[in-house]
């Protein structure tokens, strides 16, 4: 079908930059194999650890706060009742009062008075001990400390993303030259743990025993044949060995001006250490079609001179149907055609 420029690359490879400045621990050698999700390095251990600890302590004191709040508003509740058990006896008392037929006429006025006043205090009284009106502040006193203590947990998770390390996939830790640098400079200076800066770029954990062949859709040949059809061949520089490359996916990615299509191919376990030499190197990929049934191929230069006025005027597919009344070209190659006729022999 043609060649088209392409890439090798590990089917995993994860480039790490530091997102916070600080001092870096390293948890793993370079060159180790990382599961997914296994931490390598932190950075700014020592304060992830202290407001790590801060959490647990505001933790402590809110569970403190709370159980105290509890307790004071257990005591509120039976001091109250105590006050309403009080109250009722001196409103017992002036409504007995109020009912005696001793009681000169203009007192009575005053102790109607004064009766009123009673059962006002006694019905606020009995407000204030109604367990819906107890459970509601403490569930107030509850919500605002746990909203103080969520903003600090975001704020702890923050700088945790930041400062933890992890492998995205299964790969090899390779550190960057100049994270080796660093290292070996403050070592001899009695300091295990290297300054790093934002933005700093760390390491790189590749998975090779997996090898990908890239190739960007940007032929019009490769764009008319169906994906699952589509094969290539690598050949490798220093034995010239050729690779094959089977289809896998195909990639889209939009920059907001145009969406381009990437083809990716996998290459057989069998062949991944010979294309590991190419591994990041730009290569000239050979790119041919797999028929899903078997056609007939006929090469061009076999029956380009054979009615040359009629391949200048109907090209190949004229020329084609010329040779071979009823022949379908199903696909033009740069040296050969495919052709669907029982003819075409």
């Amino acid at each position: 079908m043609g060649m088209e420029e392409g890439n090798v690359r590990p089917r995993f490879y994860q480039q790490i930059r530091c997102e916070t400045e600080g001092p870096l621990e390293l948890l793993k050698a370079d060159g180790e194999i990382l599961e997914r999700g296994t931490q390598w390095a932190s950075v700014n251990a020592a304060m992830l650890k202290i407001e790590h600890e801060t959490i647990e302590i505001e933790e402590f004191k809110l569970e403190l706060q709370l159980k105290k709040s509890r307790q004071e508003s257990e005591e509120l509740r039976l001091r109250t009742l105590l006050e309403i058990r009080e109250a009722e006896i001196k409103l017992a008392e002036l409504q007995a009062a109020a009912e005696s037929p001793d009681l000169p006429e203009r007192m009575r006025s005053r102790a109607a008075g004064a009766i009123t006043d009673m059962e006002t205090q006694i019905t606020m009284l009995r407000e204030r001990v109604r367990a819906d009106e107890i459970a509601s502040k403490l569930d107030a006193d509850r919500r605002e400390g746990e909203l103080q203590l969520e903003r600090k947990r975001k704020q702890y998770e923050q700088l945790r993303r930041r400062s933890i390390l992890t492998a995205g996939n299964r790969g090899q830790l390779r550190l960057s030259d100049e994270l080796r640098r660093k290292i070996e400079d403050s070592t001899e200076e009695g300091d295990p743990y290297p300054w790093v800066q934002a933005g700093e770029h760390l390491a790189t954990i590749v998975d090779d025993e997996s090898l990908e062949i890239i190739v960007p859709a940007t032929s019009q040949v490769m764009a008319q044949i169906p994906a699952d059809q589509l094969m290539v061949l690598l050949q490798d520089g220093r034995t010239g060995k050729l690779i094959e490359g089977r289809y896998k996916r195909t990639e889209e990615a939009d920059n907001g001006l145009e969406i381009t299509r990437t083809f990716i191919f996998s290459i057989p376990g069998d062949s991944v250490q010979d294309a590991r030499e190419a591994t990041g190197q730009r290569q000239l990929i050979h790119i041919y079609r797999k028929f899903p049934q078997n056609y007939r191929l006929v090469y061009k230069k076999d029956i380009a001179f054979i009615a040359p006025q009629v391949l200048e005027s109907g090209g190949w597919h004229g020329l084609a149907r010329h040779l071979w009344p009823g022949s379908t070209v199903v696909q033009v190659g740069p040296q050969t055609l495919a052709l669907d006729s029982a003819n075409a022999n």
